[in-house]
């Protein structure tokens, strides 16, 4: 990015980038907005819940707290995503601010700014938005996992292995994972 001229392909993708994070900030604001309508009806769902055959019983008290339950995953959720988009906005000043090293050295100033380290910088700061909103993601689908109590407590302890095999698979033994690891002076962790 610092040596390259003109800077606005990576701004596009940055801005393409934060498009995502904004969409999933929203909908979990959305989304509680809709759980806490959920506690209003607390008697209805559990009726509705109660005729499905293969449902437990639950208590109006019960009830509430697994809706309390997912609510908290998704506000989790939200205060990830909002960190991540503010980060990503971050980087996009910061490459709207990058050096420009030809123009530094016609002007004798290439010490002032050392671009590798400006470059570095500025993709630890990517790093640090994009784990905030990995850890966003991954807290969906551990509050679909949460969503299976409705059902069933057993479902729910399944659900949640299931949840946390899929992604511990897709960090560390996926054909992206191994593929990146392939690309020469690429540290994957």
């Amino acid at each position: 990015m610092v040596y390259r001229d003109p800077k606005m392909p990576d701004t596009l993708i940055q801005n393409t980038l934060q498009y995502g994070v904004l969409f999933f900030a929203s909908t979990s604001i959305l989304l509680i907005g809709a759980l806490m309508a959920g506690l209003g009806a607390s008697d209805q769902a559990i009726e509705l819940l109660g005729d499905l055959p293969f449902a437990v019983r639950t208590t109006r008290t019960a009830w509430e707290i697994k809706v309390l339950l997912v609510t908290l995953i998704f506000t989790f959720a939200f205060f990830k995503f909002a960190w991540s988009y503010r980060l990503f906005n971050y980087v996009l000043i910061m490459i709207g601010a990058a050096p420009d090293a030809s123009v530094a050295r016609a002007k004798g100033l290439e010490s002032m700014v050392d671009p590798e380290d400006y470059g570095n910088r500025v993709g630890q700061l990517h790093t640090l938005g994009a784990r905030h909103f990995t850890t966003g993601l991954n807290s969906y689908f551990f509050a679909l996992a949460a969503c299976a109590w409705f059902l069933s407590p057993v479902l729910f302890i399944a659900a949640t292995i299931w949840i946390s095999i899929v992604l511990y698979r897709r960090a560390f033994w996926s054909t992206f994972g191994r593929t990146l690891s392939g690309i020469e002076g690429l540290e994957f962790k």
